[in-house]
């Protein structure tokens, strides 16, 4: 009777945390799945194997359209900028080690605009010599803090620019009023010159 009571006990202890570690992956998964931050997981060839619902808010596409495009996560890269991020992911799929990188890219939203991101990436160590070897990473949509860069800058320039002419416009005004002081007691010398 004993022994049943300590398998039932067990039996109750293992349900339990079963329930538990349930509850944990629901929460992790929710936690994934609303972020404001693009989460996406990288296959063979730059397939989309996973993109959380921030796709939707930051590049106009639902998950399951983004794993859809053509050419994968390269689909969603500026074409400018396509080349230097495919070398980078081949160079973290292809090492023996987790080689992480973290760089700014320009992605494309679904209705043409470019957003910019920092993009922040972590290998997946697990399969290293496997056709299962994947890259898990992040998107941060960062185009506001480059606007307002790019602002400051067209500021700055504005302010040279500025600087720059008045200088200019204070150096030819001076001998303009030299030569304009010159001309005046000539034109009153000579009241019947054409032009006076």
């Amino acid at each position: 009777m004993d022994e049943f009571k300590l398998c039932l006990r067990r039996f109750e202890e293992r349900r339990a945390l079963k329930e538990r570690a349930r509850e944990a992956d629901s929460r992790y998964e929710l936690l994934v799945e609303n972020l404001p931050v693009l989460i996406f997981s990288i296959g063979k060839n730059c397939r989309l194997e996973f993109i959380n619902q921030a796709s939707q808010g930051m590049l106009g596409y639902a998950p399951d359209e983004a794993k859809g495009l053509d050419h994968g996560f390269l689909s969603l890269v500026y074409p400018e900028d396509r080349r230097r991020i495919k070398r980078l992911i081949k160079r973290a799929m292809l090492s023996t080690t987790p080689v992480p990188f973290s760089t700014e890219c320009r992605l494309i939203h679904k209705k043409g605009f470019i957003v910019h991101t920092l993009l922040k990436t972590i290998t997946e160590s697990r399969f290293p010599d496997s056709a299962k070897r994947s890259i898990e990473g992040l998107a941060v949509d960062i185009t506001d803090r480059v606007l307002l860069e790019k602002s400051a800058i067209q500021n700055e320039r504005l302010k040279t620019l500025g600087t720059i002419s008045a200088e200019v416009a204070h150096e030819i005004r001076n001998p303009l009023i030299s030569i304009g002081g010159v001309c005046q007691p000539a034109e009153k010398e000579a009241p019947g010159l054409p032009g006076t």
